[in-house]
């Protein structure tokens, strides 16, 4: 799998498809297996060789786990070999809280992405990895979208009906008019990220360990090769007066030899989210600050969202009533999320009143069922 294009590009210049999918995480890729699903010709096209690592928190709640059920996949986390959550752990600098979980998984992205990008495979949708894509303008007279995918001879052409960016933060494969339409938010945090061997951190197995830090957060998880995901949010300005290496060794990592990695600025928001032939899903279509399980949550309710309007996009004469319904349904879809997560990381933010929530609701069983179950069991969408 590692270095390898699934379908060679030669095989696909000048194909038309149905639903081209750009990206092949979580909403990438479930996206592409529900419209191969449907019956439509699916190409599925992610620039990085699988497996690969990501900087993300590396874990699912449990309306995530939920969702995937709800698809149809069902033993996909079993067959990962997945850790069972079932604890919290806030810790701000020697003071802890612990506050009970259920239903979650902690599961690395190289085995949860390349998972689901077979299994989209399997439905039917032809998989490309290791190939760059850019998404081209919508061409009204033949009412479709050129897709320039990218080898090392040169961009090569196909055509879609309706084209998926799902390429996360990472905007380079939009269009101009995508483009135009991202704001990022002032004073956004930026991610910073690592792959640590055993040892580097005494994690237990089925807790998240979460830092609260000066700026942000930093949480730490046992993945079921035993090695430590470590992936936090924080203020531009901490990284700048203590390092990423000074925040990681503040909470007790040892950080010898590890290359810690950044994201570009996190919080953001799109003035729309499709156009003629265009659908975001994702982080790419504005990304919502995460923590704990509901990025993947998100990533995976908008692909059940999605898919159905691809199916009517393709089938429909008209495919502007399917961009509308997706700029509607989206905001009705994150709306609540993006709201409850950024309080939440408001909280984390302000250190000492964030620790105090957390104690609080481990002492009052009526505030710490409440965020349990908002953080576990967000409504499931139905395929």
């Amino acid at each position: 799998m590692a270095g390898e294009i699934y379908t060679l590009v030669e095989q696909v210049v000048n194909t038309h498809f149905d639903v081209a999918v750009i990206g092949a995480g979580p909403a990438g890729s479930l996206t592409a297996l529900l419209a191969a699903k449907a019956g439509l010709n699916v190409v599925l096209i992610e620039k990085e060789s699988f497996p690969r690592n990501k900087i993300c928190g590396c874990c699912l709640n449990a309306s995530a786990v939920a969702t995937l059920d709800n698809a149809g996949l069902g033993g996909l986390l079993s067959s990962a070999n997945a850790i069972a959550l079932n604890s919290i752990e806030v810790i701000f600098k020697n003071r802890r809280v612990a506050l009970h979980l259920s239903g979650g998984f902690s599961v690395s992205r190289e085995a949860l992405d390349s998972a689901l990008m077979l299994a989209a495979e399997k439905m039917g949708a032809t998989v490309m990895s290791g190939a760059k894509a850019t998404i081209g303008p919508w061409i009204p007279a033949t009412q479709h979208r050129e897709v320039a995918i990218f080898d090392s001879d040169g961009p090569h052409p196909i055509t879609a009906r309706t084209v998926v960016a799902a390429c996360g933060l990472n905007s380079a494969a939009l269009p101009t008019e995508a483009l135009a339409a991202i704001r990022i938010k002032q004073n956004s945090k930026i991610g910073i990220g690592v792959r640590a061997p055993k040892g580097s951190y005494p994690a237990r197995i089925g807790t998240i360990h979460m830092h609260i830090v000066d700026g942000g957060y930093v949480g730490v998880t046992l993945l079921e090769d035993d090695s430590i995901d470590i992936a936090g949010a924080v203020s531009r300005e901490a990284t700048k007066r203590l390092g990423t290496v000074g925040l990681l060794e503040q909470i007790g990592i040892d950080t010898k030899s590890l290359v810690i990695r950044g994201t570009p600025p996190l919080s953001r928001r799109l003035q729309r989210v499709a156009w003629p032939g265009l659908f975001l899903v994702g982080d790419v279509a504005g990304y919502t600050e995460p923590f704990s399980g509901e990025g993947i949550e998100l990533a995976l309710r908008q692909a059940m969202a999605v898919a159905p309007l691809l199916s009517a996009a393709v089938k429909s004469d008209s495919i502007r009533g399917q961009t509308q319904r997706w700029n509607t349904q989206h905001e009705a879809l994150l709306r609540w999320p993006r709201m409850r997560c950024a309080l939440v990381a408001w909280l984390m933010g302000q250190s000492r009143l964030g620790y105090a929530a957390m104690l609080l609701a481990s002492r009052v069983p009526i505030l710490r069922r409440e965020i349990l179950q908002q953080f576990a069991h967000a409504p499931v969408l139905r395929s």
